[in-house]
Order: structure tokens, then sequence, then C-alpha cells
């Protein structure tokens, strides 16, 4: 895969993005990713705040990607010829996988979970594709 664009990747979690990521990573190479792997492992293995992974865009120009966990309208502060890439995904299919997520982490109990469900709660921020995509928080 070779883009000769600058690539934006918005990935939305729980989506099933986990693999483009990393095949648009291998496609420009490590050198060219913002935020960098550094500032990831920095921030406890998570992308870190916007304003950080901002400024590490400022201090590298010459990036190809430019992903995260960054909502839709980041891409204003991208060059404007930049590629935007989403992956959606059923939001019913997206939320079984967040609320198995939570599970797994512990982040959350089953019985936690289906209460909340039971009382018409999402256990994580509902409508999350469409936050994603909105404008800015």
């Amino acid at each position: 895969m070779k883009f000769d664009k600058k690539i934006f990747f918005c990935h939305i979690p729980k989506t099933a993005g986990t693999s483009l990521r990393l095949s648009l990573e291998q496609a420009v190479g490590e050198a060219a990713v913002v935020p960098s792997q550094a500032l990831i492992s920095y921030h406890r293995g998570r992308y870190p705040p916007l304003h950080v992974a901002l400024q590490e865009l400022q201090d590298k120009p010459d990036f190809r990607l430019f992903r995260g966990h960054y909502g839709f309208w980041v891409r204003t502060y991208l060059p404007k010829k930049t590629l935007t890439i989403v992956v959606l995904r059923d939001p019913v299919e997206r939320t079984i996988s967040h609320v198995r997520h939570f599970l797994a982490d512990g982040k959350m109990t089953e019985t936690d979970a289906l209460e909340s469900l039971d009382q018409g709660r999402l256990p994580g921020a509902d409508n999350l594709m469409c936050r994603y995509l909105g404008g800015p928080p």
C-alpha cells in the first residue's frame, strides 16, 4: 500500500480499525507517524491529549500519517489536501464490543453492565461514532 497524500486516520474505538491502522503505519513508516510510538508510550500506551499530539505534528511537518482516537473535526488542523479515513461499524455491534472491552479490562462487572443496560443507559459513551464525527467537544 502506497499513498502520496498525507493521511488522517480518525480511529473511532471498537470499530475494528486497528488492522487498518497497523497497515497504514507500515505503509508510511514509523518515522512519519504522529503521534509517535514514543509519545504514546509516554502516555502509558494511550493516545496523548490532542494538544500534545498537535504539538508533535508542528514539530514534524513531514508527517505522512496522523492517527488516533481524535474526532473528525481534527482535520481542520491538518493540511487541506489530507486524506481522511474513518471506519464505521454497525452501532449495536460496536456497543456490544465496547461493553465486552469494559468487562475484559475489569472496568465494570457483568452485573453493572446489565443493570446499566436495563436502565436504558450504555456503560460507555452513547452515540460514540456520532460524537467522533460531529463537531468539537
